[in-house]
């Protein structure tokens, strides 16, 4: 019973709250004698800068080998530390794996030093070659500049591009900078 009483009371106050409040100048006769509001102006230049991370993205062995050679040169040790990670990740769990992945640190350095002993520019080439790809894949970025002229949806509107890209044997000489 008092459920009962507690959801009439709460039906009864809910539909006494409507909004039946006048300001005294609207006289109800539906003449729309007030001024509509002015519309927004878009009218202006608006710069957009997006960036996207295509490499975590990317699909199928593209996006596995891509990510795999960021994760090869992402680390002071690399290239060695992610070959030892490699191997580690493959092991059974027990204090054999646990005794080596202690010493991975110091293993990865000595590692590293053997490899830039047998192939001095090999270990620089592939972590340079990482770093380019990282920063192209993981920072891929659009600038747009849009002009409104105003003129309302359609006609008026102009996206005008700020780059101007190299041409590609300038680009195939001379590699990408980012000299702006």
């Amino acid at each position: 019973m008092k459920k009962a009483c507690l959801g009439f009371l709460l039906v009864s106050a809910l539909t006494g709250c409507g909004d039946n409040i006048h300001d005294g100048d609207d006289d109800g006769n539906g003449s729309g004698s007030q001024q509509p509001e002015p519309g927004l102006d878009a009218t202006g230049t608006y710069r957009i800068h997006s960036t996207f991370d295509i490499a975590t993205n990317m699909p199928g062995n593209s996006g596995a080998f891509v990510n795999s050679l960021i994760a090869a040169t992402d680390d002071a040790d690399d290239p060695m530390k992610w070959v030892l990670d490699q191997l580690l990740a493959q092991m059974q769990p027990g204090s054999f794996k646990s005794v080596l992945q202690a010493a991975e640190p110091f293993v990865a350095g000595y590692l590293n030093d053997r490899l830039e002993d047998l192939a001095p520019d090999l270990t620089s080439t592939i972590v340079t070659l990482g770093q380019h790809v990282a920063a192209m894949t993981k920072h891929f970025g659009v600038n747009e500049k849009l002009v409104s002229a105003g003129g309302g949806v359609g006609p008026g509107y102009e996206n005008v591009g700020e780059y101007e890209p190299p041409p590609f044997e300038q680009v195939r000489r001379t590699g990408l900078s980012r000299s702006r």
